[in-house]
């Protein structure tokens, strides 16, 4: 799946989104409603998130078919036009008059599902920029259930103990890492602290989850272990990028066969 956005006109911008909705979704008609209220739910939370920086108008939720990915992504379209345009006074989408430059862009990519296939776990990639210097990107990975079409988390992929020893081995790894590219060798926390310089609400479909108390990025399952994935700034400078640690199955001790 993807989407992208550029300063087109607005016919442009449907023209260019449905092309590769159709092109790249075919994969996806198999995983019932749950995966596109899925895609639907995170798309307009990128779109708020992004464009709240620079408009105090909202971002409507699509309310249609959301296994209907061509109106999906026609309305989203025309939200993010709508919020631009009440932001910076913009000729019609015709016109010459152009804001500033704005961007977005969604992929989503099926990486493993179990032998009994009741569980499937899927790569999310969007990028966004409004201004500034750069844009901003998340890569992450979510597991769902197909039976039930929920999101899986910590209590539902490890036992208790697995879940202790994984974030013992996720922050050993973590801390050879940073050794290995020049930092002081010193204790590290998995925890991402983030009252420290926000609030934590969980959403439907979080990037992090609390266990005991602690925050930490939401696991996944894929071929080669579970895999925590930490985004830009949140455990080291933006020049670092994303970072996801695998911690092997024979470590893990998920429940799942």
């Amino acid at each position: 799946m993807f989407y992208t956005f550029k300063w087109l006109s607005l016919r442009q911008l449907i023209k260019k989104s449905c092309y590769r909705t159709k092109r790249n979704c075919d994969g996806l008609s198999d995983e019932g409603h749950w995966l596109y209220d899925c895609i639907s739910t995170i798309i307009h939370d990128n779109i708020d998130e992004a464009t709240s920086l620079y408009s105090a108008s909202r971002v409507k939720r699509y309310r249609g078919d959301v296994c209907d990915l061509k109106a999906m992504s026609r309305f989203y379209v025309e939200e993010f036009e709508r919020v631009y345009r009440e932001s910076y006074d913009c000729a019609d989408a015709d016109g010459a008059d152009k804001g500033p430059m704005y961007e977005y862009l969604f992929r989503l990519l099926p990486v493993w599902e179990s032998e009994d296939k009741h569980l499937v776990t899927y790569k999310f990639y969007n990028y966004s920029y409004v201004g500034g210097v750069h844009g901003y990107r998340n890569e992450y990975f979510f597991t769902f259930n197909r039976k039930t079409g929920k999101l899986s988390g910590a209590n539902d992929l490890f036992t208790t103990e697995g879940f202790t020893v994984s974030i013992r081995e996720l922050e050993k790894r973590f801390r050879e890492y940073r050794v290995r590219y020049g930092y002081p060798d010193q204790e590290w926390s998995a925890d991402l602290h983030i009252e420290e310089y926000g609030t934590f609400t969980a959403k439907k479909y979080d990037l992090k989850e609390r266990v005991n108390g602690h925050i930490y990025p939401r696991p996944a399952l894929t071929k080669h272990g579970v895999v925590f994935s930490y985004q830009p700034y949140e455990k080291g400078c933006g020049a670092e990028g994303i970072l996801h640690f695998v911690v092997p199955y024979q470590i893990a001790r998920v429940k799942v066969e």
